[in-house]
């Protein structure tokens, strides 16, 4: 029972890995509708709730080693990306920012980091996702928001942010743009960190299985069939956002 007891952990700690995500009404995987994570897959992507699709690209690094304190203290120094507080007082973690504000905030934030190391890299794309997440420019159509879009899902594709989701949904958007060579050059890096999200997620399915290598038995459980329905459910969605970013170009 100990070792079962621990097994389970361990295979708890590999499924959390996973990236969350989803897929539109495509989904090849049929037979797996009933899984609960799949069910919830598919209904936050039809519904757009992109935080819950989004996932920081660590770069091989366990996230408890990189140390981020630093920056996100620097964060605040600026004023930038902090918490709304709604007419009682207390935060209000649906709140949308304003784009312009936290635009003239960033814009020179992020061109002061040089550094290539994985704490940079990570702040990077937690700006680049809170501003498209958390403010209008998913939203809203003028030029302006537009430009802005497409910086920050450039600063996500450059640093393989593993989000595919999202890059889906913002090219949705910058599709109107003309179809500049800069545009060109988003997507493409857009697709390569794509490619990162479905390698990643097919190394995350292959340490469960390794997990479960000395008991065959688990395997018939329910929760690791969970797990497995989801992986695929993932791989489909991510390259399903690849293949539609392709057609809008």
């Amino acid at each position: 029972m100990k070792n079962l007891a621990c097994l389970y952990v361990i295979l708890f700690f590999c499924a959390s890995c996973q990236p969350n995500g989803n897929l539109e009404k495509t989904s090849v995987h049929n037979d797996v509708t009933s899984s609960r994570s799949v069910k919830a897959i598919k209904t936050a992507f039809e519904n757009r709730e992109l935080v819950s699709l989004s996932k920081i690209n660590y770069h091989g690094a366990a996230p408890e080693t990189v140390s981020l304190g630093p920056l996100f203290a620097r964060l605040r120094d600026i004023g930038a990306l902090q918490p709304v507080r709604n007419d009682q007082g207390k935060y209000d973690s649906a709140a949308k920012l304003s784009w312009k504000n936290e635009d003239e905030k960033l814009r020179g934030f992020l061109s002061g980091l040089s550094q290539t190391d994985v704490a940079t890299s990570c702040i990077k794309q937690y700006c680049a996702l809170q501003m498209i997440l958390k403010t209008q420019l998913l939203e809203d159509n003028s030029p302006e928001v537009l430009e802005a879009l497409k910086y920050y899902t450039y600063v996500l594709a450059t640093e393989k942010n593993l989000s595919p989701a999202v890059y889906y949904y913002s090219f949705q958007k910058l599709k109107v743009l003309d179809k500049s060579e800069q545009l060109t050059k988003i997507a493409t890096h857009s697709l390569k960190a794509i490619d990162e999200a479905i390698l990643q997620n097919k190394e995350n399915t292959q340490k469960m299985q390794l997990a479960l290598k000395d008991y065959p038995e688990a395997k018939k459980g329910a929760f690791y069939m969970d797990q497995v329905n989801a992986s695929q459910e993932l791989d489909a969605q991510y390259k399903y956002c690849a293949q539609s970013i392709k057609k809008m170009l």
